[in-house]
């Protein structure tokens, strides 16, 4: 079966779901021996890990069944995210281990004679009505769960003690020390991302992040996406999209490309309300800006359609691309209103739309399920 998309956060958070297998509350001894040997098959995959902005993915949890012993976690801040392994896992709490700084600490750590955190296991109690937690899935992996536990308890106060650790905001921080506990290899997606962006900005101006054709080309030629990732993501960018100049131009299940907020947008057309010479009143569910200090939030939301062409439909069919049926389309983008989880480059309007829309891989008659995994077995 051939990918019709990246994956994305939301399928592999139903996938990992259903394959929490590896139980028990604390880890055992540590195999120092073979600490560093890899559990999986990657001739070349530590080449590529920290390269491939598609490759590493954010899978959001809620709940403490959803997490284990080895997970590299996620905890989201207003400022930056704070990176760490779980070495443990309890009815109220979890134990992690992280590369921890202060504030006035991580910010000094830009400075040449100030580079000292500390790799400490500490007990975390988290309130997920409150917290944004999530995991890290790495679609090519390295090291078992157990192993990456293991990894990290060895730094931090194992054989390999690193108690005081070289920290450094932009090249050494708390997710370099997840990172190279879950792959050997030290690299940071969260910093990527800023300095992508801001190469982005350098080459293509304002128009190079918002226009994701260009975005897409850019950041191949820039080293951020692999081979692999761009094949899929250039035919999914190549869609054609058409112009709306009469009613009957759109449909229940259409995915509508328009401006907003001076920027491209997506959004799903969940119902048509009414329909003038010159618009139409349609009810679209998208990922809607609410403000500054507010998290973008998945809304249903009434808007009128002009009949001018300002307004498209974005064309997959026309592309050869598999389509989930209009009502399923409907049922798929409902299921996810009220969502908070938008990330620029990662689960923005464009990878919201096209989950609604799209199977993730192209089959003689694709599964119009709402819960269809979305992730290749060979990615597991």
């Amino acid at each position: 079966m051939k990918e019709q998309r990246p994956f994305d956060f939301f399928s592999l958070h139903t996938e990992r779901s259903s394959l929490l297998t590896e139980k028990g509350d604390e880890m055992e001894g540590i195999d120092i021996v073979n600490i560093n040997t890899p559990d999986f098959n990657v001739p070349d995959v530590l080449a590529r890990f920290g390269s491939c902005i598609e490759c590493v993915k954010t899978v959001p949890v809620f709940s403490l069944n959803e997490i284990e012993i080895g997970d590299h976690i996620i905890f989201s801040g207003r400022i930056y995210d704070h990176h760490a392994i779980v070495s443990g896992k309890h009815s109220d709490y979890i134990n992690v281990i992280e590369a921890t700084n202060t504030t006035s600490g991580t910010l000094l750590a830009l400075l040449p004679f100030w580079k000292k955190a500390e790799i400490k296991e500490n007990r975390k109690e988290i309130n997920f009505s409150r917290d944004k937690i999530s995991v890290v899935y790495y679609r090519r992996k390295v090291f078992s769960k157990i192993k990456i536990a293991e990894r990290a308890r060895a730094y931090s106060c194992g054989p390999l003690n690193l108690q005081k650790y070289q920290y450094h905001l932009l090249e050494n921080n708390c997710e370099h020390f997840a990172t190279f506990c879950a792959t050997g290899k030290e690299f940071s997606v969260q910093v990527a991302k800023f300095e992508m962006s801001i190469r982005l900005l350098y080459h293509k101006g304002f128009n190079g992040i918002n226009n994701e054709r260009m975005r897409n080309d850019t950041l191949y030629q820039l080293g951020y996406i692999c081979s692999k990732c761009i094949r899929i993501n250039s035919r999914l960018v190549s869609v054609g999209v058409k112009d709306i100049n009469s009613a009957k131009d759109i449909n229940v299940g259409d995915i509508v490309r328009f401006t907003y907020w001076r920027l491209v947008h997506d959004g799903v057309v969940l119902a048509i309300r009414g329909a003038g010479e010159s618009s139409v009143k349609c009810s679209i569910a998208h990922y809607a800006f609410r403000g500054l200090l507010k998290h973008r939030q998945i809304l249903n939301e009434e808007f009128i359609i002009p009949l001018d062409g300002s307004w498209g439909v974005v064309q997959y069919e026309e592309k050869g691309y598999n389509v989930f049926d209009d009502e399923s389309v409907v049922q798929r983008a409902l299921s996810r209103v009220g969502e908070e989880r938008f990330a620029f480059f990662a689960n923005d309007s464009f990878h919201f739309t096209r989950w609604c829309k799209l199977p993730s891989r192209k089959t003689t008659t694709p599964s119009i399920t709402m819960s269809d995994s979305d992730v290749d077995a060979g990615y597991q």
